[in-house]
């Protein structure tokens, strides 16, 4: 059945298949987290401030790219800087904002992290073809605009890159 203005086919199973990858890479990564002592939430944080060349974001900053209430995001860059993992310190500009760095222990745990995810992630790349993984990236493409992002439409490279964060 075909519903006017719906997707094809072709594109629920990429979006099927993408929705696949991303909570099976989200659970290797939280899980290997909390092996490593920390709440998967407040790695999280800890992985949108090593995203920022200072390492430092507001803590309203932080409850946006979290998507949580602002409080959330305090109380975690609180209990990140119990573990010194963070610096909370006062904007120079404007001393009501708070601000959230990463210290150096707090991207390394971020690195030690992904590297012991890298593993279950290439396996996570292998389950799926190189195809399958092309249609994903040219359906999130598709879906958020990207229209300059080119991707073969149905080739195999001759050696598919490896997994990565």
């Amino acid at each position: 059945m075909t519903i006017p203005g719906a997707f094809e086919e072709s594109q629920y199973a990429a979006v099927a298949d993408g929705r696949y990858l991303i909570r099976r890479a989200f659970r290797i990564i939280d899980q290997e987290a909390r092996r490593m002592g920390i709440d998967p939430l407040a790695f999280q944080a800890l992985v949108q401030l090593a995203g920022v060349r200072s390492a430092t974001r507001t803590v309203t900053d932080l409850s946006v790219r979290l998507d949580i209430p602002r409080g959330l995001a305090s109380r975690l860059a609180t209990e990140l800087e119990a573990l010194a993992l963070v610096d909370r310190l006062p904007s120079p500009d404007d001393k009501r904002v708070t601000l959230v760095r990463a210290t150096p222990a707090g991207l390394d745990m971020v690195e030690r992290v992904f590297e012991r995810c890298l593993r279950s992630l290439t396996a996570l790349q292998d389950e799926m073809t190189y195809e399958k993984r092309a249609a994903v990236l040219r359906n999130w493409a598709r879906n958020f605009a990207v229209t300059d992002l080119v991707l073969p439409p149905e080739t195999t490279p001759t050696t598919a890159p490896t997994a990565g964060l």
